[in-house]
């Protein structure tokens, strides 16, 4: 095994493959697709892996911020989740990404990907119709093309994935709401990000959550009025209800049906949590590395950046 494990720094994704590919680390996580040509042309011994992610991307937005009336209506919100671009955003992950509801897809008692697939907003086959659904409903609201409506959105980074996909969702709302105007606003550091979160200061986020080890905690940390990460202000009797009694429910089919209720009355009113896309994550690692295959799979954290891996591998030559 190893003896030691040290974590390195490396703010810049050039410098973090180029370190990879030089021997300095042994891992290099989040693989893009456009990253696999350099590696696989410098390290033949590469050794892949991949499973879905712990967790899911999302758009939020702040229904209680005091400056932000619009957030406070669902007609708004709603048009926002059917016109978000779901397969832009997926494509940025690379393939094995899936559409995601309000619970992680991966959890037994929610909606797969699928099925969630199958919806007006996330279907692409329907999008067109979605779309025209969006305007309507942001005309109906009293925010016609998105006219009067500013707000600025906070990835938590000024690079990488999360930025990207702001990028992409501006670019998307640019066309469908031309009249709204959202900016893109990432912030220096990390703590200065969860400040917002925690203050409930920000206006919009483009971020990842990581999902909690099973459907009941996970929906009332993010869902419940009083949830730990409910940051977005979604308070609703209807859901308090649901993920209460969930607490109580023994019974798998019960308990299924208890949260497919809750997904459902979600996504028909619109809440002002959106998730987008569950990706599909690639690490890779060098040859020499022995034992990722003992620690990998549909939940593993073995190859995140929890460090929870690392104690169960060796160096193999």
């Amino acid at each position: 095994s190893f003896d030691s494990v040290e974590r390195l720094v490396i703010t810049d994704r050039a410098s973090y493959i180029a370190a990879f590919l030089t021997g300095q680390v042994d891992q290099l996580d989040s693989v893009q697709t456009h990253e696999i040509p350099q590696i696989e042309g410098q390290m033949s011994d590469a050794l892949w892996y991949a499973q879905p992610n712990y967790g899911w991307n999302h758009f939020a937005v702040n229904s209680k911020h005091p400056d932000m009336p619009w957030f406070q209506d669902k007609r708004v919100v709603q048009a926002i989740r059917l016109a978000l671009p779901y397969e832009q955003l997926g494509a940025a992950f690379g393939e094995g990404w899936m559409n995601s509801g309000p619970l992680h897809v991966m959890f037994a008692e929610s909606y797969k990907s699928d099925e969630i697939r199958q919806l007006p907003g996330y279907n692409p086959d329907t999008k067109d119709a979605a779309i025209a659904e969006a305007q309507k409903m942001m005309a109906a609201a009293g925010y016609p093309e998105g006219e009067g409506i500013a707000f600025k959105d906070t990835p938590s980074r000024s690079a990488g994935t999360a930025f990207d996909n702001a990028v992409r969702t501006k670019d998307a709302f640019a066309e469908i709401f031309p009249q709204m105007v959202m900016d893109i606003v990432p912030v220096t550091d990390y703590a200065s990000f969860t400040n917002l979160l925690n203050q409930r200061t920000f206006e919009a986020r483009t971020y990842h959550h990581t999902m909690v080890p099973n459907a009941v905690a996970d929906a009332r940390t993010y869902y419940h009025t009083d949830g730990g990460r409910n940051y977005q202000g979604f308070e609703e009797a209807w859901a308090d209800e649901i993920l209460d009694k969930v607490l109580e429910v023994n019974d798998f089919e019960e308990r299924q049906a208890l949260f497919h209720q809750f997904e459902d009355r979600y996504l028909a009113e619109g809440g002002p949590l959106i998730q987008t896309v569950v990706s599909r994550d690639q690490f890779v690692y060098p040859g020499t590395v022995g034992g990722v295959d003992l620690v990998a799979g549909p939940w593993a954290y073995g190859n995140a950046g929890y460090g929870v891996g690392p104690r169960w591998l060796w160096r193999t030559v």
